[in-house]
């Protein structure tokens, strides 16, 4: 199938999360493969988007994603730089 994305199965899944050593990483692997959410989408989600206001986890998580169009003058800096 060359040029054809493939389905990955659990042992592949598998064999990709081996390298990865701390729960942070892990995690953010396991959003991106699971929900297909782009590592910057996964980024952008707030806590609060995620926990109830009981420190339980949501049912569900609305993405929208923006176009270029959208963005207009709205640039986010991080905060690293903003400081």
């Amino acid at each position: 199938m060359t040029g054809q994305a493939r389905i990955l199965s659990q042992a592949d899944i598998k064999s990709l999360f081996q390298p990865l050593r701390n729960s942070r990483d892990q995690t953010l692997f396991a959003q991106k493969i699971y929900s297909g959410l782009r590592i910057g989408e996964i980024i952008a989600i707030k806590q609060s988007q995620v926990c109830t206001a009981f420190g339980g986890v949501k049912n569900a998580l609305k993405v929208i994603r923006l176009s270029l169009g959208d963005l207009a003058g709205n640039f986010w800096t991080p905060k690293a730089v903003q400081s």
